[in-house]
């Protein structure tokens, strides 16, 4: 990572092999958070790709407010985003110009309005699922396979038109982030730079908390939960917080990964991706 602006600056890489990098760096990101859910608080979730999806679906939005030539502007004044006007699912009599931008597309107009649900959205998500999950002292084997069931109903959610968030079509057809063209190669650049930043700074927040005593109770839940429980502490609280931590990672992850692939699509959502980033910790070296 350290020496790839010097790489790219002498000229022997391109800057879309750095855009490549700058994408798999993304994948790290998701993949630091499921170490700490997994290697130390021993929480096998199939829903990393679910989170990092959320995330990026907000960024997504957001480029496809500001992007795309086509587009109709609606009775409200809104301009329909070019990736949704394709799929907008037409009543029968109803024309083009009848078309609204749905009501939630409204709030990611805004960056840094993007940016925060970007993160509350899949940290929101996680602590449904967790609170519930955990409280219920489902673990092992069953959290895996319902936080995969889970992940496949939010690709079969996220697939339908009538949903509008343009369905297997996925949101592309981006432009611009905050005035900046995506195309130009100091803007790839420079998100490259971005998300290897942001990489750093979730890598040394993870080593403080892991170092801390928060981390070792952590890794007491995964080691002897029932004895813990016994002791007077609630795993299921501690538990939870490593969870939607590691969900919002990845929502962060999502967000700097669509500007730098310029299309997110329900195929991101699908289980082998969540079970890939499962791999990727494992040949890593899982803690």
């Amino acid at each position: 990572m350290v020496i790839i602006p010097l790489l790219y600056s002498t000229g022997v890489i391109s800057i879309e092999t750095v855009n490549k990098l700058g994408r798999y760096m993304t994948y790290a990101l998701v993949a630091v958070g499921l170490d700490l859910i997994w290697g130390y608080a021993g929480i096998l979730g199939l829903c990393q790709a679910l989170f990092f999806c959320l995330g990026g679906y907000a960024m997504g939005m957001y480029l496809a407010h500001h992007g795309g030539p086509e587009g109709i502007i609606d009775k409200t004044g809104w301009k329909l985003p070019a990736c949704l006007y394709v799929v907008y699912p037409y009543k029968v009599s109803e024309a083009p110009q009848d078309a609204l931008v749905p009501w939630f597309w409204k709030p990611f107009w805004s960056l840094p309005i993007t940016v925060v649900l970007g993160l509350l959205i899949p940290g929101t998500v996680a602590f449904i699922i967790g609170y519930f999950g955990f409280r219920s002292r489902v673990r092992g084997v069953y959290f895996a396979i319902l936080t995969q069931a889970i992940t496949v109903a939010a690709q079969n959610f996220f697939s339908m038109n009538n949903m509008k968030f343009c369905g297997t079509n996925g949101l592309t057809r981006f432009e611009k982030i905050a005035g900046f063209e995506l195309a130009n190669s100091k803007v790839q650049f420079s998100l490259y730079l971005l998300t290897v930043v942001m990489l750093f700074l979730v890598y040394v927040l993870y080593r403080y908390i892991i170092n801390s005593r928060l981390g070792r109770i952590l890794i007491a839940v995964r080691d002897d939960e029932n004895t813990l429980r016994f002791s007077g502490y609630k795993p299921y609280i501690y538990k939870l917080f490593a969870f939607v931590l590691a969900a919002a990672t990845a929502g962060l992850a999502g967000m700097l990964y669509v500007p730098q692939m310029k299309i997110i699509t329900p195929h991101n959502l699908g289980a082998e991706r969540s079970i890939l980033i499962v791999i990727y910790v494992a040949v890593g070296g899982r803690s």
